[in-house]
């Protein structure tokens, strides 16, 4: 079965190459003009619509020039028709174009942000670099004198003798903070049943024997409910065990007329949440082993930056180091030039798509306008 794009695109080239406007290829698109937008996202639509709607435009007016030069009796009736049929395809085509404009402008305008944020990083790196250079700049000045070089040097010194003492206090204060994590993490369980025994009290040691009995996975027997054998982890994890031993509070149901329900107080919730914890620690570990890699992370990150804020003990260290600062520049400059240029080019396309999208618009809003008349 031959698709309607394939009997259009026929109908429209039989126009085309005939001397003149006939009748059947003619009221063959005005028929299929319904189902134009399923037409032209078409694969068959190809051969008219790959061009744009200028190029279109353009062969649909041929056509009505081939039609006014012949001598037909019907020439409103198929002017008429052929100008529906244009319309309605130029409007569809507009539309399409429209989308893949505005498609193109929001990853031209994510390129531009992207570029823009690379520029910003690229010149507070260049302003660090400059600061920097500019210092041991006035610090080789002072080393020129070699009593004030000797001074300078000693300054150096004494500061990187300080940073030394607080990058060791850092270490240990971290290892002794790092060692009460890993204690933390391989004592959860003790530590969950010490703080349900500061909760329970008096009634420690029956909750302790319960927690004993759901630990070893045995069957709780309850005929309270008629729902026979359940097991003893199951029955300390609910919150009518919490609520026995702690009590509960009273609260107004959903309905005016409701009765009170029972909800667990602030002492059998906290309870209740402990043991749930002890019987299944897994969550508590991950919870402390994140709080410590990030504590690790946090103190390496410090010790680094103690490090980078030594100084230097001789000239020549000044002045290799300078020539480092000096060539970072200097690439840290062309990568600001290229970001720049990036930028510009970016901008001029994007204006570019403003003005055909702004076009687009006002073709779309023309054709609907003809179209609703």
């Amino acid at each position: 079965m031959i698709s309607q794009a394939s009997r259009f695109v026929a109908a429209f080239n039989k126009l085309e190459s005939s001397d003149k406007v006939s009748k059947k290829p003619l009221n063959e698109l005005s028929k299929l003009v319904n189902n134009i937008e399923k037409i032209v996202n078409s694969s068959e639509a190809k051969s008219l619509t790959f061009a744009g709607t200028k190029s279109l435009e353009s062969r649909f007016n041929a056509l009505d020039i081939k039609l006014n030069k012949q001598n037909s009796g019907m020439l409103k009736e198929k002017s008429t028709k052929l100008e529906s049929i244009k319309q309605s395809f130029l409007k569809s085509l507009s539309k399409i174009e429209g989308n893949e404009l505005a498609n193109e402008k929001r990853t031209l305008t994510k390129e531009l942000s992207l570029s823009s944020t690379a520029l910003t990083d690229v010149q507070q790196n260049l302003k660090q670099i400059e600061n920097k250079v500019k210092d041991n700049d006035n610090n080789l000045k002072i080393c020129s004198d070699p009593s004030e070089s000797a001074k300078l040097l000693k300054s150096f010194k004494e500061k990187n003798s300080s940073i030394d003492n607080q990058i060791t206090q850092k270490k240990s204060e971290g290892s002794d903070k790092i060692k009460k994590m890993d204690d933390q993490i391989k004592n959860v369980k003790s530590n969950l049943l010490g703080q349900i025994k500061q909760i329970a009290g008096d009634k420690f040691s029956g909750i302790k024997e319960d927690l004993r009995k759901a630990e070893a996975g045995k069957i709780f027997e309850s005929d309270k409910n008629g729902l026979g054998a359940t097991s003893w982890k199951a029955h300390i994890n609910d919150s009518s065990y919490a609520m026995e031993k702690f009590g509960f509070k009273l609260v107004s149901g959903h309905r005016e007329y409701s009765s009170k329900g029972k909800e667990l107080n602030s002492t059998a919730s906290k309870f209740n949440e402990l043991v749930k914890n002890y019987l299944d620690p897994s969550s508590t570990v991950n919870n402390l082993k994140m709080e410590k890699q990030k504590f690790t992370a946090k103190l390496d990150n410090q010790l680094t930056e103690l490090e980078n804020n030594k100084k230097f003990t001789s000239v020549d260290d000044l002045k290799n180091e300078i020539k480092v600062f000096e060539q970072d520049k200097i690439v840290l400059n062309e990568s600001k030039l290229e970001n720049q240029k990036n930028i510009r080019m970016l901008e001029s396309k994007i204006q570019r798509l403003d003005e055909k999208l702004t076009e687009n618009s006002k073709k779309q809003n023309d054709l609907t306008k003809f179209m609703g008349k």
